[in-house]
């Protein structure tokens, strides 16, 4: 995913710090995944939230 954000420029540099990414199971909500995303990102963009419909 990050990469398809790379193509539409919204993020920057994801190879170079892809080995820093992470995602956890929330320690507050068990349906809730918490990920750090640590690449360049465009100007207002630092709090991220989305939805995973499951199939």
């Amino acid at each position: 995913m990050l990469y398809a954000l790379e193509q539409l420029e919204i993020v920057e540099n994801v190879d170079a710090h892809k080995d820093q990414l992470t995602v956890t199971r929330s320690r507050q909500d068990d349906s809730r995944a918490d990920a750090s995303i640590p690449a360049a990102v465009v100007r207002g963009l630092h709090v991220f939230a989305a939805t995973i419909y499951l199939l």
